[in-house]
This record gives structure tokens, sequence and C-alpha cells, in this order.
């Protein structure tokens, strides 16, 4: 008879598997991730804090066991968000609206590339002209005193 292991993660983050079929004597092994901005704050196995580890490997499974991770929240922490939105055909405005916790970015990076274009800007938003239509990578970065975060994406220029 295989025993059921449940995994719970609470605000946000991943753990998982989120169920397992253990068979009687085995191990399970857990993958922990917490989201931006969130850090571990306990793990519990059938409400007993345990040590954290990532991942959290159980060992001699011998009933049903189900893994809780509690997370805080880092103040301050950044998480990059932004956006784009076409002026016309080839004009393209670019922003920020990057934030966690009340706390904003104070340095900003934006890579475009594409169609033989290059450039990048340090500024919190900008309007861009593109040279041709066509795709369009583009690579965001943010940081503020605490941290720093970053995207991608691509734009169809048509």
């Amino acid at each position: 008879m295989a025993f059921t292991i449940t995994a719970i993660a609470d605000r946000g983050a991943w753990i998982g598997p989120r169920t397992q079929s253990i068979e009687p004597g085995a191990s399970a092994t857990i993958n922990i991730s917490p989201s931006t901005g969130l850090t571990p704050l306990k793990l519990t196995v059938d409400n007993e804090i345990v040590e954290y580890a990532n991942p959290k490997v159980l060992t001699d499974i011998q009933s049903d066991h189900t893994v809780r991770l509690y997370t805080q929240t880092i103040n301050g922490v950044i998480v990059a968000s932004g956006g784009v939105y076409a002026i016309n055909r080839y004009s393209h405005f670019f922003y920020d609206n990057s934030m966690f916790n009340g706390q904003r970015p104070h340095t900003w990076r934006w890579d475009i590339s594409g169609n033989g274009l290059t450039t990048s800007f340090t500024t919190q938003n900008f309007t861009i002209t593109f040279p041709a239509l066509g795709t369009y990578n583009i690579n965001f970065w943010c940081r503020n005193d605490i941290s720093q975060s970053s995207m991608s994406f691509t734009i169809e220029v048509q």
C-alpha cells in the first residue's frame, strides 16, 4: 500500500510535486521555490517544524505526510514589471511600474535588439522609433537599495 505525501506552500511560493504516492520505506523529494520577494520562514511536516532544506528529502516513509512551506515578505525587494504600447506603427512607449512593498527602483536598463537594431536605455520610461517592422527582444533590469530584478519579452512591430 502506497502512502501519500502532500506539499503545500503559502503566498505564491512553489513547492512540489504537490502530491506523491510513495511505497513504504521509500524516500520522497520535495522541491521548494519561494517567489521573488519572499523568503522561507519555516517548513513543517505534519505541523511540526523541521530543518529547511531545498530539496527536502523525507526518508523511510511509513505513513501519509503533509509538508507545508511558510514564507515571509522581504521588505523592499523589487519585482520587475513594465510594459509597452504603440504610439503609432513604428513608435512605442516603454514604461516601468516595478514596485514591492512601496519600494520603487532607482536604476533601470532596457536592452532592445532585433532587425539589425541594438540599443539601450537607462531611464524609467522612454519612447523609441523602430527602424523596421519585425520582432524585437526586450530585456529589462531594475534595482533599488535592497535588490534587483529582471524580465524579458518580445514585441512585434507591425
